[in-house]
């Protein structure tokens, strides 16, 4: 029996310790995540010991310290992404971009989650009396009632100069739009699962 209960205790305390890395997660890690982590760095005896003690010490599974998170996150994890846009062509080319991650160009409501983007470039003169336009994509992820999950700041930012502010904006907008933006999409996706 003991057999068969040690890995049972572990699978569900190695599948338990993720749910602390979910969005959801709100508070300190609790106890259990450093002996989890430590244990899958360096197994020992006296670790898995202390894994299944700390498990076995609630009556029921609506005892743990997970049962709240588990909830909260599976709420979240079927939620429906709403895509918050200020109507500027930053915003619809961003929207266009991510829309491989099925978002929704409505008001956030419920248990849904909220993407919005910075989409303001930056405008300064450079020594030469021309205009830069300067541009970093970057989304705030956050519940429907503003309690952040994640921000994402992408890896480029896009810049031109021109003695004409409207001709900087363009180029720098072609850049955005022949950007490769997969990486957001595989990850907001993920926010789903």
């Amino acid at each position: 029996m003991g057999r068969i209960l040690i890995p049972l205790a572990l699978a569900l305390a190695l599948s338990t310790s993720s749910l602390a890395a979910t969005p959801a997660k709100k508070a300190e890690p609790p106890q259990l995540i450093p002996l989890i982590e430590q244990f899958q760095k360096s197994p020992s005896d006296s670790l898995l010991i202390s894994i299944i003690a700390y498990l076995v010490s609630y009556k029921s599974p609506e005892d743990s310290i997970y049962a709240a998170e588990a909830k909260a996150w599976a709420a979240v994890a079927k939620a429906d992404l709403y895509w918050v846009n200020n109507g500027d062509e930053t915003g619809r080319i961003l929207f266009e971009k991510l829309s491989g991650a099925g978002l929704k160009n409505a008001q956030c409501v419920g248990n849904g989650i909220k993407i919005s983007a910075s989409t303001k470039p930056a405008y300064s003169p450079n020594a030469i009396g021309n205009i830069r336009c300067s541009y970093t994509p970057q989304l705030t992820v956050t519940t429907c009632d503003g309690s952040p999950i994640d921000v994402l700041t992408f890896g480029q930012t896009f810049n031109s100069s021109n003695k004409d502010q409207s001709v900087a904006t363009q180029r720098v907008l072609e850049g955005l739009r022949n950007a490769n933006f997969s990486a957001w999409v595989n990850h907001l996706k993920s926010l789903r699962k």
